[in-house]
């Protein structure tokens, strides 16, 4: 795709920066992304689709939106893959988009994988150390399978430092310092 339109992949150069990983590693979108050749060799798969489609600031037009289909090689990845666990994140959105009609095709979706989706949870960064008001979906699913009982999210922790303290370290209060 980068070399039929000729504008540089943005995200790659800094990755193989950061990262130890090889081009045969690589995948720059899902959709030409093969699984199989991952299958029963991975425990957990994180990802999700793009959230404009389902987000209350973008256009909602869901799985009209072509970001928004992407949710279906999110699922084509669990199938060919088969991991133990996925994790899926979206916007809190996706719960009400089309009076929620399109949640019901997404948890239809997890089901046929064969994986307990439980209920879904909206987590809120800052409820976990991270001084964030973000608001995002998640969704476990656990393989049937493995006949494990439902997953518990994690408890809610304090929140130790406030954003300014990261921005600028003399700000930070030796009472409130962590580690």
């Amino acid at each position: 795709l980068y070399e039929q339109t000729g504008k540089p992949n943005n995200a790659k150069k800094p990755y193989f920066a950061n990262y130890d990983i090889t081009e045969e590693r690589w995948h720059t979108d899902i959709r030409f992304m093969d699984g199989l050749k991952y299958r029963d060799k991975v425990d957990i798969l994180v990802g999700g689709s793009p959230c404009q489609s389902f987000s209350t600031y973008g256009l909602k037009r869901g799985l009209e939106d072509a970001r928004g289909t992407l949710f279906y090689d999110y699922a084509r990845m669990i199938n060919e893959v088969q991991p133990k666990v996925f994790i899926y994140e979206n916007v809190r959105g996706l719960l009400m988009h089309d009076k929620g009609k399109t949640w019901q095709v997404i948890k239809s979706v997890f089901d046929s994988l064969d994986y307990d989706i439980g209920e879904p949870q909206i987590l809120n960064a800052q409820d976990y150390g991270l001084p964030q008001m973000r608001k995002r979906l998640f969704v476990v699913g656990i393989k049937r399978s493995l006949g494990l009982s439902s997953f518990k999210y994690p408890a809610k922790m304090p929140l130790l430092r406030k954003a300014t303290e990261y921005l600028n370290p003399s700000n930070r209060s030796e009472e409130r310092r962590v580690g």
